[in-house]
């Protein structure tokens, strides 16, 4: 009840009163992980690294780890981020996620080498996989992958990326925004306005066609501009 009123120091308070009544060990770390998972749902990530620090390490569990490296890369903290993420082991179901988060942080991190080759590491991976939930994630790590090229100036690398994101994907109207603001700035203002249009036409719901429809009359203003000064 203190954390759906937002009364986070009073809810933080019965916590810790909660598990220090655990002794050492697998119950405590279930109690403390619960506490970690409620922490982290409401973005109280300081509460969050302060309690997955009270976890025994040989009992610490890949899912705390995984939501104390996010806590630490939502603070900034990217370094940090790395070195807890990295901790999770392969054939975890939390390694897949950890890989797209790790690459983030090193991104985040001015490492944007280390992380452009995490993600094509991935990618590798899931080239021939069948199953849809990696599927999923290998769209994801596309569109990431895409934003990143894009940030760096290299924006023939990233329209190639965001190409193979299939139309059915869950992440393609964020694509197709993505694609549309790389036109733009490349000055392809055609291409930028087909796309913008397609998205407001095929969501219009999303905030990204309301951004659209702001950046379709910039395309026309500077395309019209252009042709001004012919």
């Amino acid at each position: 009840l203190f954390l759906s009123w937002g009364m986070h120091p009073s809810a933080t308070r019965i916590f810790n009163e909660l598990v220090e009544t655990f002794p050492p060990g697998r119950s405590r770390n279930d109690v403390l992980t619960l506490i970690e998972r409620l922490q982290y749902r409401r973005s109280l990530h300081e509460s969050v690294i302060r309690t997955f620090n009270l976890l025994s390490p040989e009992e610490v569990t890949d899912q705390a780890r995984y939501l104390a490296g996010m806590s630490h890369y939502a603070l900034g903290d990217y370094d940090r981020a790395i070195a807890v993420i990295e901790k999770i082991p392969a054939g975890s179901p939390y390694f897949s996620f950890a890989g797209l988060a790790s690459a983030q942080s090193y991104f985040q991190a001015n490492r944007a080498d280390v992380s452009v080759d995490r993600l094509e590491i991935r990618l590798d991976q899931y080239a021939k996989t069948k199953d849809s939930d990696e599927m999923e994630l290998d769209q994801k790590i596309r569109l990431v992958l895409g934003h990143i090229h894009s940030e760096m100036g290299h924006p023939e690398k990233a329209l190639p990326v965001f190409s193979s994101i299939p139309s059915d994907s869950i992440f393609f109207p964020e694509t197709l925004f993505a694609l549309a603001w790389v036109h733009l700035q490349e000055k392809r203002y055609p291409e930028a306005i087909l796309a913008f249009r397609s998205l407001i036409q095929t969501n219009p719901q999303l905030h990204y066609a309301q951004e659209a429809l702001t950046s379709i009359g910039d395309a026309f203003y500077r395309m019209g501009a252009i042709h001004s000064a012919y």
